[in-house]
């Protein structure tokens, strides 16, 4: 099946392509959807796209691109944060697009040390993110 939707991607015209670009205004985060790890479950249950065609791109991005296992720590750290079926909060996947916008994008910014989660305040003032306690918490 997936060859079936890579032969279909690879048979795109520059014009078709050009449609995509109209994802970066959408609330979901735009092109970070592509940086993320959404299965096709997720991606039908709380991604919200009226054009069939950028609806068939994206599922067949997430049949070639959702991975479900972690392997390592090192793995875990280099996960994406948005739009990732594996990071979740209230039972759904993510995205702030303040945190992204300052360069929080994977599992590993979350880390003060090996060890350790960064305070609230600490997590504050090394992104410059103004984001409230709850939220920070998740």
């Amino acid at each position: 099946m997936v060859a079936k939707h890579l032969s279909f991607v690879q048979a795109l015209t520059v014009p078709e392509y050009a449609a995509l670009t109209y994802i970066a205004y959408i609330d979901f985060g735009g092109a970070v959807i592509f940086n993320g790890n959404l299965n096709k479950n997720d991606l039908a249950k709380f991604i919200h796209v009226s054009d069939a065609f950028t609806k068939e791109i994206l599922l067949v991005w997430s049949e070639i691109n959702y991975d479900d296992n972690i392997t390592s720590t090192e793995n875990l750290l280099s996960l994406p944060l948005w739009q990732n079926s594996l990071v979740r909060i209230g039972n759904k996947p993510i995205y702030y697009k303040s945190w992204s916008s300052k360069g929080i994008e994977k599992v590993r910014h979350l880390r003060k040390d090996a060890d350790n989660l960064p305070s609230f305040t600490e997590f504050k003032e090394r992104f410059d993110v103004k984001t409230n306690f709850l939220v920070y918490h998740g």
